[in-house]
């Protein structure tokens, strides 16, 4: 085995190793956001942060071969450090969609108007990426530190580095806005509170009006 791929090797394992720990973590933090608000609400599930996460990662994965292949000088590297980064970064998406969307059913169950609004969604996301960016730092260096030892260029590894990420930068915020959008459409409108019969008011009659039968 050469010198490249031991380093990429344990480059591999140990991110693998770190992300199931990050995992375990997060997803006790997300039990006690569970336990706070066990109702589930459509799009607060776990498996349902593991289906957005999938969608974002076919986004990354197709744009993360084509450039890292590009800067390590072969499809294979490129590859192999696509699917590290993938399968890293799943774990950590999949958690923090689930926690952030526990937070959002309970303050859905706040709101009288659940309806979707897009400035309302920007925001909410930019809250999303900036935990997913600062859980993710280490799977970024990570990256940049194997780029490196392929391509033994600190301006080449930087570049291909900084490009994958804004391209992901992007894809997040348009798969978590449509994934939004889709789910807040599904649920449909609550329905309207019942009128109040209001029986009809009593006639007097008044003596000597009636007609002798």
């Amino acid at each position: 085995m050469g010198v490249k791929q031991a380093v990429l090797a344990g480059v591999m394992a140990t991110g693998l190793l770190l992300s199931a720990a990050e995992a375990q973590t997060a997803l006790a933090a997300g039990g006690l956001v569970e336990a706070a608000a066990p109702v589930q609400e459509a799009g607060a599930g776990l498996s349902h942060s593991a289906l957005k996460g999938l969608t974002y990662m076919a986004a990354i994965t197709a744009s993360d071969v084509a450039v890292l292949s590009v800067a390590s000088g072969g499809v294979a590297a490129g590859t192999a450090l696509t699917l590290f980064s993938t399968a890293a970064s799943l774990t950590v998406y999949a958690v923090n969609d689930f926690v952030w969307g526990r937070y959002e059913a309970s303050v859905a169950r706040q709101e009288d108007d659940p309806s979707f609004d897009l400035q309302e969604e920007f925001w909410l996301t930019s809250d999303k990426f900036f935990t997913y960016t600062l859980s993710t730092l280490w799977i970024k260096a990570i990256k940049l530190a194997s780029l490196y030892a392929y391509t033994v260029s600190a301006g080449t590894s930087l570049v291909a580095t900084s490009v994958s990420v804004l391209l992901n930068a992007g894809y997040f915020y348009a798969n978590n806005i449509l994934w939004d959008y889709h789910d807040k459409s599904a649920v449909p409108p609550p329905a309207p509170a019942p009128q109040p019969l209001v029986a009809p008011p009593e006639v007097a009659v008044l003596p000597g009006t009636l007609s002798n039968s």
